[in-house]
């Protein structure tokens, strides 16, 4: 049976992996699945890339760096994920994944001139989200984790934007057959989110709870993209 790959692009801080793992662990505990499905590519451990078509799906983690940074792995996973849309290998991409999937495809991301966004936030799918069925199902506007400075601001040609937040205008894109970016932390709990708004965007305790989750519906994308994309 083929494997679910993760593409790890990073790590979380030392002090909160060692209490709750890392952004690999998060994506795979939020499908419920067990860990032998999941096969993790570390791009900083990397002794040579498999064939993308031995895997039955691809996801992308968030990450510390920028896409901008130009770390010296990125070209080569640039050129890992073009091949494996060659091959119709379906991909997820989240927040850091995101960017690199459109700048990889030749779309742009840059500092998000608004700002930094964080919390619990609004995302509002358009009507192009119907016809793509990693959101056909999901409310017009439902709740979700955001944690990033730097944003998609032009999507690569033949990209459909598929969700806006208060502050990112490509907060969810698709491109044909079988890619998606979302901006957004699908693999966060509010345990994670509240240690970003403290450790990172200096958010007091006092004021945690104005950008954590009230009761609103939050999708589990991660769970959805694996089981529109379950055939070996």
């Amino acid at each position: 049976m083929k494997k679910i790959a993760i593409i790890k692009t990073g790590s979380t801080d030392e002090a909160l992996r060692q209490q709750y793992g890392d952004f690999e662990f998060w994506i795979a505990k939020k499908t419920g699945l067990p860990e032998s499905i999941f096969s993790i590519l570390d791009v900083l451990n990397m002794d040579g890339w498999p064939s993308a078509e031995s895997f039955k799906s691809i996801i992308i983690t968030g990450s510390h760096t920028n896409v901008t940074d130009r770390p010296d792995w990125l070209p080569e996973l640039e050129d890992y994920v073009r091949k494996a849309h060659d091959h119709s290998v379906p991909i997820l991409g989240i927040c850091f994944g995101h960017q690199l999937l459109a700048n990889a495809f030749g779309g742009e991301v840059s500092d998000n001139t608004q700002g930094p966004e964080f919390g619990s936030v609004p995302i509002e799918l358009n009507t192009n989200a119907r016809l793509t069925p990693l959101f056909q199902e999901l409310p017009t506007v439902f709740s979700a984790f955001m944690s990033h400075r730097q944003s998609v601001v032009r999507l690569p040609e033949g990209a459909v934007g598929l969700a806006v937040s208060p502050k990112d205008q490509n907060a969810a894109f698709y491109l044909e057959p079988n890619l998606w970016g979302v901006q957004f932390h699908p693999e966060f709990d509010s345990t994670i989110m509240a240690w970003y708004l403290k450790n990172h965007f200096h958010i007091p305790d006092s004021e945690l709870t104005r950008y954590l989750p009230s009761d609103q519906f939050s999708p589990n994308i991660i769970v959805r993209f694996i089981e529109i994309n379950s055939t070996d």
